[in-house]
Order: C-alpha cells, then sequence, then structure tokens
C-alpha cells in the first residue's frame, strides 16, 4: 500500500561535521503500514474528501477480487457497494471528518474475499494534512468470523444477535433480548460483550448506520 503525502522523513546529517557522518533516511509511514498488512483479517484504507480511495491494504486490495492497488486507488464505495450501504459508508465518512472525531466498532456488511457479504467491525479517523487540516478519513476494517463462530456456540446469545439482525430498525429493549436468550439483563449484556466485544446497543447502532452529531 503507497500513501503519497506527507510520506517521507528524512533525519539531519549528523552533528559536528565529520567527513563521515551520513545522512539517514527512512519511511516511518510506510514501516507502520507494513506492520498493518500482517494483521490477521484487518483492512486498512484511506479515503480523500470525496471518499474516494487513495490507500488500500493488500487484504482490501484483495477482498475486492483486485490484483493490485493501482485498481482500487480513485474508486469510490458506489463502484463496489449496492446504492444503500454505499451512501452509508459515506454518510459515516461525512461525519467523520465534519466532527473531527472517531467512527469505532461500526458493524459494517461488506464482501469477504468470495464477494460474499458478510459481517466486519470498522473504525474511522480523520485523516489530517501537514498543517493539521481534515483531507479525508482512514481506518480499518476487520473481519468479525472468529468472534461469530464463538457467537454460535452459545446459543442463548446467537438468538439476540440473529433478532437484532433481523429487526435492528424496530424498538428493541435489553429486557426482550434477554428473555429470548433466557438470561436476565446483567448476564445478558455480560455474555453480549464478552463474544462481540461491544453491548448489544452499539451492535444495533452500528446496524442503524446513523451516528449522531456532536
Amino acid at each position: 500500500m503507497k500513501l503519497s503525502e506527507n510520506r517521507s522523513v528524512t533525519n539531519a546529517q549528523n552533528s559536528g561535521g565529520n567527513s563521515g557522518s551520513q545522512k539517514s533516511s527512512f519511511d516511518p509511514c510506510q514501516q507502520f503500514i507494513s506492520l498493518l498488512e500482517h494483521i490477521s483479517n484487518v483492512c486498512f484504507f484511506a479515503k480523500n474528501e470525496d471518499s474516494k480511495i487513495i490507500a488500500a491494504s493488500k487484504v482490501m486490495v484483495k477482498r475486492f477480487g483486485l490484483e493490485s492497488e493501482e485498481q482500487i486507488l480513485g474508486k469510490g464505495d458506489h463502484d463496489f457497494f449496492p446504492l444503500h450501504i454505499a451512501e452509508g459508508f459515506i454518510q459515516d465518512d461525512q461525519w467523520v471528518m465534519k466532527n473531527g472525531q472517531p467512527l469505532m466498532d461500526r458493524v459494517e456488511v461488506l464482501f469477504d474475499e468470495n464477494r460474499i457479504f458478510d459481517w466486519y467491525a470498522a473504525n474511522k479517523f480523520p485523516l489530517y494534512d501537514r498543517e493539521g487540516k481534515i483531507v479525508g478519513v482512514m481506518g480499518t476494517t476487520q473481519s468479525m468470523e472468529e468472534k461469530r463462530g464463538a457467537f454460535y456456540a452459545n446459543l442463548r446469545v446467537s438468538k439476540a444477535v440473529q433478532k437484532i439482525q433481523a429487526d435492528f430498525a424496530e424498538k428493541l429493549s435489553i429486557s426482550d433480548l434477554a428473555a429470548l436468550s433466557s438470561l436476565n439483563e446483567r448476564q445478558f449484556r455480560r455474555q453480549f460483550r464478552k463474544f462481540l466485544g461491544i453491548t448489544p446497543m452499539q451492535f444495533r447502532k452500528g446496524l442503524l448506520r446513523k451516528p449522531k452529531a456532536r
């Protein structure tokens, strides 16, 4: 993955003016991105103010069925997703840029490598230039496959998950979801967070995709 802007950092020459002094040049941004490339099931991306992709990890490129980053650069969500899903992603991008705040642990429906929709946890952050101006968004998405397996091993909680997925637009109470799981509210909250890493209401809000303005 390449980020062409604000990438290079060059150290000053060593003090003393000796002929043996050397100029050290390194690229910490590229090293950090290389680290992200090796985190299992995690995609990294960056978009400009128009929500067009300006950088994408190899995992993300592969997920979209492409062979190189060049094939994805300049593309937007409308190029890969149905209209209603793409619009939701763009709304999130605009919210992050407008408010200068991150969106954490969003539950999103994305394609896997076989172009089948699956659940992912997403994080988005403002992307700043050298002057501190917000010029886009950057973020990560991570497959929830491993956690999903733990969920369905816990049949009680999985029933609540399926209920939220099916009726997320309806008003759902913790007491009803807990009853569906044959747990009291405290047990239900604890079990849900243990297996998914977020609360039931955070999970539902991620499906609703309507962040509140700050």
